[in-house]
């Protein structure tokens, strides 16, 4: 369960990334570099939320 969490978690980031590559030419890079970064506080968050909840569940 916890493999398949990671892979959907790492599909999202990928669409996440191509979307903001797509954007970067219509916004500013330091807009762009805000947003990329906190789409990855966000994305290592929830994989480390889900995770936890593998953990718990297990237990």
């Amino acid at each position: 369960m916890l493999i398949l969490r990671l892979q959907q978690g790492m599909h999202w980031m990928e669409e996440a990334y191509q979307s903001i590559c797509c954007q970067i030419m219509l916004v500013p890079l330091t807009c762009a570099f805000h947003i990329l970064l906190t789409l990855t506080l966000i994305s290592s968050f929830s994989l480390i939320g889900a995770g936890t909840i593998q953990i718990r569940i297990s237990q």
